[in-house]
């Protein structure tokens, strides 16, 4: 990761914060992305509208990178499971936990899933900046947190000895699911499963597609 990216998304100074955590919550406030202005976020953070800009090259960077940080925090959860003493279906359940509590609680974080998913479309300024940096952190994290992910799973004899493209795949293509299930139903549906079922079905094709 780039010394930059360190700076401003690793450990950002604490006028960074402000604004990360301004942008979060206006997302929460249900603003849209692309109606955020940057006096908004100056004002919402209590600080000059003119320090925006001597952190960040424009306002898109901002909302990019507010979005990044904010999935990087939830990354740390999953990192602390990860290397935690649970068992395989232990870590798949707490990872389908963290993402059934912040889908429903957190817009941001559904803001940054629906956009990982290709679900939500921001604008084209965004989108490069958004490219460029969550590649950046997809090589310096989420490879990291998958190969670990799969180390368990072959120690407990979960996962057999596929590469490490077709395990990633196979489980994100499960994690996938488990959110378009989260998406797609609602409080009042009657044909609803509980997601303790969900969550099961998932860890069991997870087993069937690389055991």
């Amino acid at each position: 990761m780039s010394d930059e990216l360190r700076r401003t998304l690793i450990d950002p100074p604490q006028k960074v914060k402000l604004m990360y955590q301004a942008v979060i919550d206006l997302i929460n406030g249900n603003r849209n992305i692309d109606a955020i202005k940057v006096s908004d976020i100056t004002q919402q953070a209590g600080i000059g509208k003119g320090t925006a800009y001597e952190y960040f090259n424009s306002k898109d960077e901002i909302i990019v990178k507010a979005l990044i940080y904010e999935m990087m925090q939830r990354l740390d959860e999953v990192q602390e499971i990860l290397y935690s003493d649970k068992s395989f279906q232990e870590v798949i359940y707490c990872i389908l936990d963290i993402i059934a509590v912040h889908f429903h609680e957190n817009r941001t974080f559904c803001t940054i899933f629906k956009i990982w998913m290709g679900a939500y479309d921001i604008p084209s300024s965004m989108q490069d900046i958004y490219n460029e940096v969550h590649h950046m952190v997809h090589k310096n994290h989420l490879m990291r947190m998958t190969d670990r992910l799969i180390e368990i799973g072959r120690m407990e004899d979960k996962i057999g000895q596929q590469n490490r493209l077709l395990c990633t795949t196979a489980l994100n293509a499960q994690i996938v699911s488990y959110v378009i299930y989260i998406i797609s139903v609602t409080k009042d549906d009657d044909s609803s499963v509980s997601l303790d079922t969900v969550k099961e079905f998932v860890y069991q094709n997870i087993i069937k597609t690389l055991s």
